[in-house]
């Protein structure tokens, strides 16, 4: 609550607007009460009409229903200083500035391309993260390029798929050959018998690089042990093989950043995968946390968008659903019209 100058003890309401619409004003109890919708245009003997009409419903001095009605005026014609539109935030990741003589014309503006490219790629992807689920780097090497995808997730058995060693410094090799490829986040899981060994293991795999996420099964001892990871070394941790709604809050509880359940083995077991997911998703979102519910074992494009429109927005996906879901016949005969029909509008060389 604000006060125009020049009115003592008037209370105003600050709202902002836009163009040339000026705010509605009324007299209610003393104070002016301002609407952000316009009000009708009023001719002058109209205007004057209704302030003799206002001064003669009040019971204050003549004088200071004078001076309310000319303020009512006032705010009619143009906008207060109080009132005015918020400024527009800067853009931190763009630069533009003036193009140097000859480098484009007059007036051109040249722009900081990649940086305000890196924004329009956060703006577009809002919260969604996708994985590629596969430790085949054959498979990396064919669908990373795409710039679709965050990072890669693997475990033990899509190593063993893969024909690749599990041990830490296979992991190790594995991971920056993914950031060569332009992962930004690689999952390894560690193992062992015991909460200590899996701390352990663990360990050595998460100072391979800061872009490594530790995954570690929902078991007692998985959550122990990811317990330790994150609060006593620092690193990120997913807590993966989740079967159960409730299981998201226990990963809440440790601080993990993922909790991966398998939507398609869920299924498998007659779970309503789909059901339990979105509940564990609604759970996240209720209480406020940063936990990411990491969708695996996709088994059709059409749970992904299904799930997503649910407000998940976090999924690993094997090679087949990510081809399924980047090749549609329909697009794919689109496109080749167009190109087709723009070969044909070439201008032919005399």
């Amino acid at each position: 609550m604000a006060v125009l100058p020049g009115a003592a003890s008037v209370p105003v309401v600050k709202i902002l607007h836009h163009n040339h619409a000026a705010p509605a004003t009324s007299l209610h109890g003393g104070s002016i009460a301002l609407s952000s919708s316009p009000s009708p245009r009023l001719s002058g003997s109209r205007r004057v009409a209704e302030s003799r009409g206002v001064l003669r419903a009040s019971g204050r001095p003549l004088q200071e229903r004078i001076q309310r009605a000319r303020l009512i005026r006032h705010h009619r014609r143009a906008p207060s200083p109080l009132i005015c539109p918020a400024p527009a935030p800067p853009m931190a990741e763009s630069t533009v500035a003036a193009a140097a003589p000859g480098g484009g014309g007059a007036g051109a503006l040249a722009v900081d391309r990649s940086a305000l490219g890196q924004r329009l790629l956060a703006l577009g992807r809002g919260r969604l993260r996708l994985f590629l689920d596969t430790a085949d780097v054959a498979e990396w090497d064919k669908w990373l390029p795409t710039g679709i995808f965050h990072g890669v997730t693997t475990n033990p058995l899509l190593l063993e798929r893969a024909g690749r060693e599990c041990s830490v410094d296979a992991l190790a090799k594995l991971a920056h050959m993914a950031f060569d490829l332009g992962a930004q986040e690689i999952q390894l899981q560690t193992w062992g018998a015991t909460v200590e060994e899996m701390v352990d293991t663990g360990k050595r795999l998460g100072i391979i690089d800061p872009r490594v996420v530790i995954k570690i099964p929902a078991t007692v001892d998985g959550i122990q042990a990811a317990r330790q990871l994150i609060s006593s070394w620092g690193f990120r941790v997913t807590l993966t093989a989740v079967y159960a709604s409730h299981q998201v809050l226990l990963a809440q509880g440790v601080g993990a950043q993922y909790a991966a359940p398998y939507l398609g083995r869920m299924d498998a077991l007659g779970k309503d995968g789909k059901a339990e997911i979105i509940a564990m998703q609604r759970a996240v979102s209720a209480t406020s946390s940063a936990t990411r519910v990491l969708v695996a074992s996709v088994r059709a494009p059409g749970e992904v968008s299904a799930l997503a429109a649910a407000g998940v927005d976090t999924f690993a996906l094997p090679p087949a659903i990510v081809a399924r879901m980047l090749h549609v016949p329909e697009t794919e005969t689109a496109a080749a019209d167009f190109e087709r029909a723009a070969l044909a509008q070439e201008p032919k060389d005399n």
